[in-house]
This record gives structure tokens, sequence and C-alpha cells, in this order.
């Protein structure tokens, strides 16, 4: 099974604008990048800094 990783780093101020940032993340990932065309994002997490919040998105291939 193939699995990719990302990791972004969002300035988002508010909890709606961090699922727009998400949102458009995982738009822009599966637009230049092939590979995504048959997966889905399995898993999400975030960690919040100081002024930032960084996002690393796991996508699995569809079954």
């Amino acid at each position: 099974m193939g699995s990719y990783v990302y990791e972004k780093v969002l300035q988002s101020a508010s909890s709606e604008q961090l699922l727009t940032d998400l949102r458009k993340t995982v738009s822009e990932l599966r637009r230049s990048n092939p590979e995504l065309r048959n997966c889905s994002l399995a898993d999400l997490w975030l960690r919040r800094g100081r002024r930032e919040i960084n996002a690393t998105l796991l996508f699995e291939k569809k079954h």
C-alpha cells in the first residue's frame, strides 16, 4: 500500500480560516501531485507553534 506524507505551515487566525486553508492545501497538493489522484486523506496532525500551525497530511491509496 502506498502512502504519502506532506507538511505545511499555516498562518491561521481562527478555526474557520484554518479549515479553509487546509482544504485549499489539499486541493493544491492534489493538483500538483498526480500520484494523489488515487489517494484519500487518511490522517491529519496539527501542532501549534508560537505563531503558526504545523500540519502533517497523510494520504493513502484508496482500497
